[in-house]
């Protein structure tokens, strides 16, 4: 999800009633800003979210917990990269993600196999097979190539 905001000015919100609380599981997302104002993602009341493989970039704040009081918010492997990040939990990545114009993995990016093993989750968004190696973090798994030369046996002209 690359420039997307909600009418609140984040990317993904998500707010819950005592009455009926809210739940959410992101995996392998990307979700990238455009610093002109607006959280990657915006935590209300009755709330609770996992968030496993990650990427939120360039945002003004990667993750903001509204109602701590009455939502929980567990983040692994995530990677951060905005004007600041006070929500990262555990294993996270500070660093630019190193993102192509379209929003995939270049070769060097620190995303590369830094994710955590999740299970039902075969492909990325682009129908690539994943893990190729380890799992990368984001929606993008860099797919590896490998070009062989042509053989050919008993050919003859």
């Amino acid at each position: 999800m690359a420039h997307n905001r909600s009418t609140i000015g984040a990317s993904v919100w998500l707010e819950g009633q005592a009455s009926y609380p809210a739940g959410a599981t992101l995996t392998h997302n990307t979700l990238v800003g455009d610093l002109s104002g607006g959280e990657g993602m915006w935590v209300g009341a009755y709330v609770t979210v996992t968030l496993v493989n990650n990427i939120l970039a360039s945002h003004t704040t990667g993750i903001t917990n509204t109602a701590p009081a009455s939502s929980t918010i567990s983040a692994d492997h995530n990677l951060f990269w905005n004007a600041d990040d006070p929500i990262v939990g555990a294993n996270a990545v500070l660093a630019d993600p190193l993102l192509d114009a379209t929003c995939h993995l270049t070769s060097d990016s620190p995303a590369r196999d830094a994710g955590a093993v999740v299970s039902g989750v075969s492909v990325d968004f682009d129908g690539d097979l994943r893990p190729v190696g380890g799992y990368d973090i984001g929606a993008d798994e860099i797919a590896l190539r490998c070009y062989l030369p042509l053989l050919m046996r008993g050919y003859t002209m």
